[in-house]
């Protein structure tokens, strides 16, 4: 679209344009769905949608109802049909929902139902490996709690003396809420 100024002063007008079109008018931001549709505090979450203006900035809320949640960690808008937005430490676990804030203007508002997230607690393991002794390449079984099952979320494993000093295992399936199984590296 071109753009055209008219000057009103002192009696007569003057008028400029833009050459050229340099200005894109894009209809109103829309609300799609939330990949994946659960996460733990931190978590990236993807709200796509459309008519996502790349240069501007977004902010975020996540909470049930989004309008009144928490601020997100992270806004960015990655593509004319997605934003990327990291779960802030400050939100309430449960369910939830995203609310999604452009910059110009401010007015500009995508939000998801307030139960289109599940959020969770970090996840605990237990103490206990079933098999206790396993050879290489053996399938270990774990248990704990807030494991996000259903192929949202993947995992992967460290089998060390310490977490941190553990060479990588060949593979990670969470196959439950509450059970891993860890296929034991080479």
């Amino acid at each position: 679209a071109f753009v055209r100024v008219i000057f009103n002063g002192g009696g007569s007008g003057a008028t400029a344009e833009t050459s050229g079109a340099p200005l894109t008018v894009v209809g109103g931001a829309t609300y799609g769905s939330l990949l994946p549709a659960s996460g733990y505090l931190g978590s990236t979450i993807t709200v796509v949608g459309s008519n996502f203006i790349l240069s501007q900035t977004c902010s975020a809320k996540v909470g049930s109802p989004p309008s009144s949640g928490a601020a997100a960690s992270a806004c960015n808008i990655s593509s004319a049909s997605q934003v990327v937005v990291v779960i802030g430490s400050g939100t309430a676990l449960g369910s939830a929902g995203i609310e999604v804030r452009f910059s110009n203007p401010s007015s500009v508002v995508i939000s998801s139902p307030g139960t289109a997230l599940t959020i969770f607690g970090s996840p605990t393991l237990d103490s206990s490996v079933l098999p206790s002794t396993a050879y290489r390449s053996s399938t270990i079984t774990l248990t704990g709690s807030d494991f996000i099952a259903g192929g949202s979320q993947t995992c992967s494993a460290l089998i060390g003396p310490t977490p941190a000093s553990g060479a990588a295992a060949s593979s990670c399936t969470i196959e439950s809420s509450t059970e891993v199984r860890v296929v034991v590296g080479m």
